[in-house]
């Protein structure tokens, strides 16, 4: 079974809201919502893996030092083996565009038990309401 790397993103604005990402133009797992970021390329570190997605997906521009080590997920899907670091960004105010026509929300603790997000990401939402208390 592959393995995948990924990085991803726990954005949160001033109200405690996470941006999350639906996936209907992805290939694979389209039903879902997500948390932004995707998987490093080749000699990409999870950091740099990060600020390139984030940038490419969302138009905005995030230093190493914006990133705050979160978690580590693990996972495993029918047909692939998700190893994903995941990253806090805090107080966001950027304005950001969703280039690849992804539907984008804000969503808050409530609304998060009620999305439709993608298995490896529930395990994130855990360790996020633990958190936020």
């Amino acid at each position: 079974m592959k393995t995948v790397f990924c990085s991803s993103a726990i954005i949160l604005n001033s109200k405690k809201e996470c941006l999350i990402a639906s996936r209907n133009n992805k290939t694979s797992l389209k039903d879902y919502f997500e948390f932004p970021g995707g998987k490093l390329e080749k000699n990409e570190g999870f950091k740099d893996a990060l600020i390139r997605e984030l940038k490419e997906e969302l138009g905005i521009i995030i230093f190493q030092e914006n990133l705050s080590h979160f978690t580590h997920v693990t996972h495993k899907y029918d047909d692939f083996f998700l190893y994903m670091h995941v990253y806090l960004i805090k107080n966001f105010k950027q304005k950001f565009k969703n280039a690849d026509g992804e539907n984008t929300i804000w969503a808050n603790k409530e609304s998060l038990l009620n999305i439709n997000i993608l298995p490896a990401n529930k395990i994130i939402i855990n360790k996020l309401f633990q958190f936020l208390k």
